[in-house]
């Protein structure tokens, strides 16, 4: 059986480096722009930093659980083509009704965002995804600075991809 880069991993990968937390701010305006008021379900999350009641954690294996509710995800930069493609399949099987995805801004050259995000973006295709650039630099928190002081923002922006229905 052939695999493509879309093909899931019995485990994500190696997130220690990789990882970074949603601040309070920045997560009520993606709440906004999904058009909810909160998220059920945190899928690529940990113990400490997480966005909803039910989350996942790099042990859970967000790639390999279902999703359900309103799913939000700031996944590992290293790997957001499996992410989203995941995020497809489970929007598609319908457990998931609304998904927000928080993603580095400068990615449109890599294969997965063309592939599963350009061809669907805002109003093409199906009509469920939209993209929402965020204003500026967005600051992150990390492992033991939950309020990102001192690891501050990226050097490039960040993008919000949300899913819902289009009925």
């Amino acid at each position: 059986m052939q695999t493509s880069m879309f093909d899931f991993p019995p485990r994500p990968p190696n997130i220690d480096s990789d990882s970074r937390y949603t601040l309070p701010d920045t997560l009520r305006w993606c709440c906004e722009r999904a058009g909810v008021d909160g998220w059920d379900l945190d899928v690529a999350a940990c113990a400490e930093a997480h966005c909803a009641p039910r989350y996942y954690t790099h042990a859970d294996n967000g790639l390999a659980l279902p999703w359900t509710g309103r799913a939000w995800c700031n996944p590992p930069w290293s790997a957001c083509g499996l992410w989203v493609g995941k995020a497809w399949q489970e929007f598609e099987a319908g457990g998931a009704r609304v998904i927000g995805m928080l993603l580095p801004g400068d990615r449109q050259e890599q294969q997965w965002w063309q592939e599963l995000v350009e061809q669907e973006r805002d109003g093409r295709g199906r009509g469920v995804l939209a993209t929402h650039y965020l204003p500026g630099r967005t600051r992150y928190g990390s492992p033991g600075d939950l309020a990102g002081v001192p690891a501050g923002s990226p050097n490039f922006n960040s993008v919000l991809l949300t899913w819902r229905s289009a009925k």
